[in-house]
């Protein structure tokens, strides 16, 4: 997802993809640790759009607070 779409949808949107990537993640944790992944590059793929998500979060809730 990029950062444009982020930035366009709500914060509630964006607090349930934030929360369904880090289930994500966990699974294809789990998933490594018993069978193995080929592509151990998503792991970090996902923690940054999890951190991009949160950024975008955090920007939203300043500028209405503002």
């Amino acid at each position: 997802m990029k950062l444009s779409e982020m930035r366009e949808m709500t914060i509630s949107e964006l607090k349930t993809k934030v929360q369904e990537h880090k289930r994500i993640l966990n699974k294809m944790k789990i998933d490594h640790t018993t069978v193995g992944v080929e592509k151990t590059s998503d792991f970090k793929k996902m923690r940054k759009e999890i951190a991009q998500m949160l950024t975008v979060i955090t920007e939203k809730e300043n500028s209405q607070s503002a």
